[in-house]
């Protein structure tokens, strides 16, 4: 396999992120806590699918990896109480929901800025809704 020198990584990218539609492994407990520790970081909602057969999806805004029995909460993408689920229910975790801050840098924010400044616009927008979203 190659590196491709003609596809650069974006700014700020992150190589670890998890992608959109990614599976990440559960076969072992520290694959499991890897796998929520990348989660936790990506800023957009996720599948997780439990022993008992159920599937939350949601946001995963906190976890407790230091406890005798790791676990993660999840703020629902439908709504409702946030769910706790313990790393030992986890059999599968799928990166189901686009990352919310992707091309929302400051930097796509400021290069944004000053392009509508140069062409006399008034730029005075708020950083939300610079990428069209």
């Amino acid at each position: 396999m190659t590196d491709a020198p003609d596809t650069p990584a974006p700014p700020n990218a992150n190589p670890m992120s998890p992608a959109q539609g990614e599976t990440l492994p559960t076969e072992t407990a520290d694959r499991i806590a890897a796998s929520v520790e990348l989660v936790f970081d990506y800023r957009g909602d996720v599948t997780i699918h439990t022993v008992d057969g159920a599937t939350h999806e949601g946001y995963v805004f906190d976890r407790d990896k230091e406890s005798i029995e790791p676990s993660l909460r999840l703020m629902p993408a439908t709504g409702g109480g946030n769910v706790a689920i313990r790393y030992a229910d986890i059999v599968k975790i799928v990166v189901s929901g686009r990352d919310t801050a992707s091309g929302k840098s400051f930097e796509t924010w400021l290069k944004k800025y000053q392009e509508a400044k140069a062409k006399g616009e008034t730029a005075d927008w708020p950083i939300e809704g610079v990428d069209g979203e």
